[in-house]
């Protein structure tokens, strides 16, 4: 069955969407996205992803109207039956006149919505290996953006270390996120990540996380040395939810034992409302 999808309130099949070959978000990345799962039909934590792409119109300049995108959204989920996935939610800049050459931003333009799904189920979490990116972060935004290159880059230096994602730090050294992903770890009764003044994504689930700690909490500015004696290091994202790392290539031994990770993953999974 052909999927729908919405696109600036009209209903399409996906095979039929054009993008128009000067489009800023085709030829420049000009544009925001967010992505919330889909648990028995209904949207999950829906409020925060929206939230974050609020946050994004306004530190991008986008002029975008979202107070109907949930309802937009349940609306495609009926339409394409989907129980178990992912929507996702693509704002872009319009066009609007002008040259096609170069980076300045059209003035008074409206942008475009595109809401697309895809099932996708909840799988069982599967220890990672992670390499360490030699792609630095630098940029602090409030959302996630269509210029995702650093992120590929640094996927494809994992992949040709045989390893499953990429630990991505600043470019002095300060460990930031994966490259899908927000890191935590644990030693003795204490919960840590980085702090949120580092160029990382703000991510929807890793904002559970520390709720659901019955610890300490420290967030601060960290390198590599900090996870060597870690106890238990996981990865928090809308995909796998919590993630446990086993292994950092070349920083951390391999680990065989995950017990917090995972009893704070089904935390999570208990305060999203979702079910086995």
């Amino acid at each position: 069955m052909p999927s729908i999808v919405w696109l600036n309130g009209t209903w399409i099949d996906q095979n039929k969407a054009l993008v128009p070959v000067d489009d800023r978000s085709l030829r420049l990345g000009d544009g925001i996205f967010d992505t919330i799962r889909v648990h028995k039909g209904k949207l999950i934590h829906s409020n925060a992803h929206l939230d974050r792409l609020a946050k994004g119109l306004v530190f991008f300049k986008l002029d975008y109207d979202i107070s109907q995108l949930e309802h937009h959204c349940h609306a495609l989920i009926a339409k394409n039956m989907l129980m178990e996935g992912f929507v996702r939610i693509i704002i872009r800049r319009g066009n609007g006149q002008g040259s096609v050459v170069g980076y300045r931003p059209p003035e008074h333009t409206v942008s475009s919505c595109v809401i697309t799904s895809f099932a996708s189920p909840l799988l069982p979490p599967t220890p990672v290996r992670l390499a360490v990116s030699s792609v630095p972060l630098a940029w602090r935004v409030p959302c996630k953006i269509l210029s995702a290159l650093p992120y590929i880059a640094a996927m494809q230096e994992a992949i040709g270390q045989g390893c499953d994602n990429a630990l991505m730090l600043t470019y002095d050294g300060l460990v930031c996120e994966a490259s899908n992903a927000n890191i935590f770890w644990i030693q003795g009764e204490t919960l840590y990540t980085p702090a949120p003044d580092l160029p990382f994504i703000p991510g929807t689930v890793a904002a559970l996380v520390p709720e659901v700690w019955t610890g300490i909490v420290k967030h601060g500015h960290f390198t590599l040395k900090a996870l060597k004696d870690a106890d238990e290091i996981f990865l928090a994202n809308v995909g796998g939810i919590l993630t446990p790392v086993q292994e950092i290539k070349g920083v951390t031994p391999v680990r065989n034992t995950f017990a917090q990770a995972l009893f704070l993953r089904a935390a999570v999974l208990a305060r999203l409302g979702i079910s086995g």
